[in-house]
């Protein structure tokens, strides 16, 4: 049985989750925990998604996100045009496309800093939940910025450096904190 496909709908949030390989605590390095939080921003531009949050835990990754309907469209039209692997159904593939491009990046720099050409970084897959109403938003951004709470890594979420959360902070019982970018 092949990997399950992660399917897109537009203008949908998802809360995904992408875990290290063999749950090896990669990012407790904090040059690796600084690229993986980096190229969340990034890879949010490269394709005009909206990122409402995401946290880089020692051995996996949260992000809340909303991809962009626009880069989705062009992602579909390129596809056909060209024939390429994803044509026959872009809706399958989109979230996969993000989420390679992002970790093939952070994999290629965590293994030139640790000299380790080409070794495995990520589990193969992610699991991507669709949020489907403004709570269920709320609800997994609060996850997502209390998870180092959660796992005892701070005592609360200003003072974990991975992170970042975007809009309004009201409702979902996030203390008064700065923007992290």
């Amino acid at each position: 049985m092949g990997r399950p496909k992660h399917s897109y709908e537009p203008g949908m949030v998802y809360l995904i989750t992408a875990v290290t390989y063999r749950r090896e605590p990669v990012f407790e390095e904090p040059a690796n925990a600084q690229v993986a939080h980096d190229d969340i921003h990034f890879y949010a531009a490269k394709f005009k998604a909206t990122s409402l949050a995401h946290v880089i835990m020692p051995d996996h990754v949260h992000w809340v996100v909303r991809p962009s309907a626009e880069d989705f469209d062009r992602f579909a039209r390129e596809q056909q045009e060209k024939g390429g692997q994803y044509a026959d159904g872009p809706h399958r593939f989109y979230l996969s496309k993000i989420l390679q491009d992002y970790q093939r990046h952070v994999a290629y720099v965590v293994n030139q800093y640790r000299g380790t050409r080409g070794a495995k970084v990520w589990q193969d897959g992610f699991r991507d939940d669709m949020l489907r109403d403004e709570q269920a938003i709320r609800d997994a951004v609060r996850y997502v910025v209390f998870n180092p709470v959660q796992a005892g890594l701070v005592e609360s979420p200003e003072d974990y450096l991975y992170w970042a959360a975007s809009g309004s902070r009201a409702g979902i019982g996030i203390p008064a904190l700065r923007e992290r970018t």
